[in-house]
Formats: structure tokens, C-alpha cells, sequence
């Protein structure tokens, strides 16, 4: 009931202090440019078999998009909104992990684990971080509707949402995405294997986003500031991590996700 107390009273003031009434005469169709960064949500871990612990970690990603709108509703300041963008995503993981006597990276460094770790277990930890680049690279086809809000204290300047459908592709379907790393001279030993694949069945993976934010018109020309949402309907690619040539071999499963929220500016024209 308290939630619902702080709606009104924020659709009151809403109302009162910052939307006005009359109508303003917006222009057909605008065209603009947009870049921001987000902030990607981290691998899902289950199914964890063994003592290694995997942590994944939220990363930051830089998007840019072509945006085209068209007036639909003029009465409603409701605009038609296409996008085309592209995305480059980065991951971030930790593992800890033991290497224990009488594995075979032991062995093969036996003097430096015997005198650096005499008790037999050498507890340890890698943080890896790596991007999908090249052919994983992600472009991203939105098609929406925006709705403009008038501001009272300046008639050239919007409250602006938006919803709307996505769609994250790329031209190589295939998401193959690996991290080993190795000890010393234990070259042919990988010690920690991350892979993921895309799991898809259909070359478009389908999103739901929201824009909030600020949009204003000068002469010819548009600028906006959103903060931006998308939620993934599924995962887009899952896997598994391994750690591997060791006496306390691990896994577990992973799963991605294409949630993530960011901020964007753009520039662009009235047309």
C-alpha cells in the first residue's frame, strides 16, 4: 500500500510541475546516431561438481546504433522507432582451486610446490577476462514505440520512453568461447577451461528493451540521454568450466544471458 502511495503522489507531481498540457508540433521523422556503454550481467554458475569455486562477474560493454523514427500518433507524440546496432561483449571469471600433491602439474614443478606449499595443497586463484570479438561480435535490430512527454519548463525538451522488441545476431552462429591458462613449464597441462556454445535454434535470439530518458530539439538537429534496458527471453549460449590435470578435478555448468542496462547519448537531425 506504501508503493502505492509514492505512485500517485509521483504521477501528482508529474502532472503538475513538469508535463504540460498543450500540444507542441513535433517534427516527422528524426534520424540519429547513439553510443553509451552497458553494464553486462555475469555468467549463471550451476551444477558445481568438485572444490573449485567459478565466479562470474558483471562487465562493462560499449553499443552503438542507427536509430530511425516516424511520427505515427501526432496527437499522442508517439513515434515508430527502428534501430540497427552493434555490441562487443566482454566476461570476466575467477577461479579458485587447489593443486594438490601428486597431480601431475605437482610433478612436473615438484621442487617449487614441495618448497612453497609443504603442507601438499597449494591454494590458489586466476581471474581471466576476455572478449567475444571477431566473428562473436553482436548486432542488434530493435523495432519499438516511443512515447514523448512535454516539459513545461521548456517547450523544445522531452521526457522520453520507449518499448519495444530486439533482436541480437551475428554472422557466425557458432560461439565457441575459451580460457586456459598453465603453471611453469606444464604448456600441454591447461589448468582451467572455459567454453561456451550457442544454443540457439534460430539465427535471431528475441529481447525485450526500455528506454528512459531525456530528449531535446534544437534547430534541425536532436539530442537524447537514455538509460537503457534489455531483458533476454532465454539464454543466448551455455556451456561449461573445467579444472583440469589435477587431483581435485572440477565443473560446472554455464549459462549466458543477454541482460544488461546501460546509458546511451545520441545526436541526430530532424527531418
Amino acid at each position: 500500500m506504501k508503493i502505492n502511495y509514492i505512485t500517485l503522489v509521483a504521477v501528482i507531481l508529474l502532472q503538475t510541475y513538469l508535463i504540460a498540457d498543450e500540444k507542441v508540433k513535433l517534427p516527422n521523422s528524426l534520424f540519429t546516431l547513439q553510443g553509451g556503454l552497458a553494464f553486462q550481467n555475469s555468467l549463471n554458475v550451476s551444477d558445481v561438481k568438485g572444490n573449485a569455486q567459478f565466479s562470474s562477474y558483471t562487465t562493462i560493454s560499449p553499443n552503438f546504433s542507427l536509430n530511425y523514427n516516424h511520427l505515427v500518433l501526432p496527437a499522442k507524440n508517439i513515434y515508430l522507432h527502428l534501430g540497427i546496432g552493434y555490441r562487443s561483449i566482454a566476461r570476466k571469471h575467477k577461479t579458485e582451486y587447489e593443486i594438490h600433491r601428486g597431480s601431475e602439474i605437482w610433478n612436473r614443478n615438484v621442487d617449487f610446490y614441495e618448497e612453497t606449499y609443504p603442507n601438499g595443497v597449494a591454494s590458489l586463484n586466476q581471474t581471466d577476462l576476455f572478449w567475444t570479438g571477431g566473428d562473436e561480435d553482436l548486432f542488434v535490430t530493435r523495432l519499438g514505440i516511443d512515447k514523448l512527454f512535454t516539459l513545461k519548463s521548456n517547450p523544445k525538451l522531452f521526457v522520453n520512453t520507449s518499448l519495444g522488441l530486439a533482436a541480437h545476431w551475428k554472422f557466425d552462429r557458432n560461439v565457441n568461447l575459451s580460457s586456459g591458462w598453465v603453471i611453469g613449464d606444464s604448456q600441454d597441462l591447461p589448468l582451467i577451461e572455459v567454453d561456451l556454445k550457442d544454443t540457439r535454434s534460430k539465427l535471431l535470439y528475441n529481447n525485450i528493451f526500455g528506454k528512459f530518458g531525456i530528449l531535446k530539439f534544437g534547430e534541425r538537429k536532436v539530442y537524447n540521454l537514455n538509460l537503457v534496458l534489455n531483458m533476454g527471453l532465454g539464454h543466448y549460449a551455455q556451456g561449461e568450466y573445467r579444472v583440469l590435470n589435477n587431483c581435485a578435478e572440477s565443473s560446472g555448468k554455464l549459462k549466458m544471458n543477454m541482460n544488461y542496462i546501460g546509458l546511451e547519448f545520441g545526436y541526430g537531425w530532424q527531418l
